[in-house]
């Protein structure tokens, strides 16, 4: 295995692993339904191990409002990401989300389709409702059918090097002071920040916790 060729820019056991697996699947199927081979020659437990996680960093709340009072970074991008930081979904949730999926009149979120194929709702952190009627209002009220959020085009927000990109329209403060070992954006968990909440002493009030999940608040969840 400390033969197995890096991927492009990464040096990390993980990425060797991911490769290291695909070796074994597909030696597995040259065993059956192939019948190519009579033994898988690459034995159990050959997988190289994955060391301890890495720290995981957030975005902190003197942070987030520098970069949401950044006029170098689009104002699609600040919209987005000051609703992911304060109501934690996945950035991939997020950009599914319709308009139709915000209640402005009761101040409430509505996630049909997640990951965990559990759908649920929940209150709006304060200050969110605000600025989506206003988001809204800018882009002249659209359908309720239409994307909650879109890029500089207009078109569907895409998540394709999502966190790359907002990284490259960035110039705030915000993002200098990260340490390049410890990135707060990382792929499709670039939306892991901490929720804006007041201290409370509550277990459940935790950062990264998911709204409406034994960890964070729902609509009609006991408190």
């Amino acid at each position: 295995m400390s033969a197995t060729p890096q991927a492009p820019g990464s040096t990390t056991v993980r990425s060797r692993r991911h490769i290291a697996q695909l070796q074994h699947r597909l030696m597995a199927m040259a065993v059956f339904p192939c019948r190519l081979l009579a033994t898988n020659p690459l034995p159990r437990g050959f997988l190289p191990k994955l060391g301890a996680a890495k720290a995981k960093a957030c975005l902190y709340p003197d942070e987030g409002a520098r970069l949401l009072a950044s006029t170098a970074i689009p104002l699609w991008w600040r919209v987005l990401w000051g609703l992911l930081n304060r109501e934690g979904p996945r950035i991939s949730e997020a950009a599914r989300l319709q308009v139709q999926d915000v209640d402005l009149d009761r101040d409430a979120l509505r996630l049909e389709k997640n990951k965990t194929n559990d759908p649920r709702a929940w209150a709006l952190f304060p200050g969110v409702p605000q600025a989506l009627r206003a988001w809204l209002a800018l882009r002249g009220n659209p359908a309720p059918s239409a994307p909650l959020f879109i890029d500089e085009d207009g078109a569907l927000f895409s998540l394709e090097h999502a966190a790359e990109r907002l990284r490259a329209t960035s110039s705030s403060p915000a993002w200098a002071a990260r340490s390049s070992s410890r990135p707060w954006t990382s792929g499709s968990k670039c939306a892991r920040t901490t929720r804006a909440r007041p201290a409370s002493p509550s277990p459940s009030r935790t950062a990264g916790a998911r709204p409406g999940t034994p960890t964070g608040p729902g609509i009609g969840a006991p408190s």
